[in-house]
């Protein structure tokens, strides 16, 4: 949301004062990730959802020491679908993390070379502010993901990695539930 408000603010902005406003499009990347990150928190399943994946038979008598597992076995068909619905999904919003990160950071050093010059200079500087703006903010995906695989155990950390990066084939192959 973040994204949506400041790419506004800063298209506003520019329509007063156009001498960077080139710049400005190399923005777009980061509006379409703002579409995509709600795309997917939308397809993210809630507790009820995976506690409705849970099978139990009406009537049966579960002893405690298998609670576990049947909420593991819901929480990964809840994964699973999850996973069908948003890998794609995913993929691109990586890429495109990717691509905006390298526009701003060519933004960034466009914005504070014409800091030099006299022409513009409320333009040059804000160009230079958003960029660094959005730097900051498709950065912070990339250590969000890094943050949860120091986080996660040794035998899922890489896998929960590639599954925050949209690559769930690997977590596929390497979770398997314990019996």
């Amino acid at each position: 949301m973040a994204e949506f408000i400041s790419f506004f603010f800063g298209f506003f902005t520019f329509t007063a004062d156009a001498s960077h406003a080139a710049y400005f499009w190399m923005f777009i990347p980061h509006m379409l990730r703002a579409v995509l990150s709600l795309l997917i928190i939308k397809k993210i399943p809630t507790i009820n959802e995976m506690v409705g994946n849970i099978t139990i038979n009406p009537g049966e008598k579960i002893p405690f020491n298998k609670i576990g597992k049947l909420a593991a076995t819901g929480a990964k068909e809840s994964f699973d679908l999850f996973a069908g619905n948003v890998s794609k999904l995913l993929l691109v919003y990586t890429i495109l993390t990717v691509i905006a990160l390298t526009l701003d950071i060519m933004v960034l050093f466009i914005g504070a070379a014409d800091m030099n010059s006299d022409a513009g200079a409320v333009g040059s500087v804000f160009i230079t502010l958003m960029a660094f703006y959005y730097f900051l903010v498709a950065f912070y995906y990339f250590s969000w993901a890094f943050s949860v695989k120091m986080r996660m155990p040794d035998s899922v950390s890489s896998a929960a990695l590639f599954c925050l990066l949209g690559l769930f084939k690997k977590m596929d192959t390497t979770v398997e539930l314990n019996d």
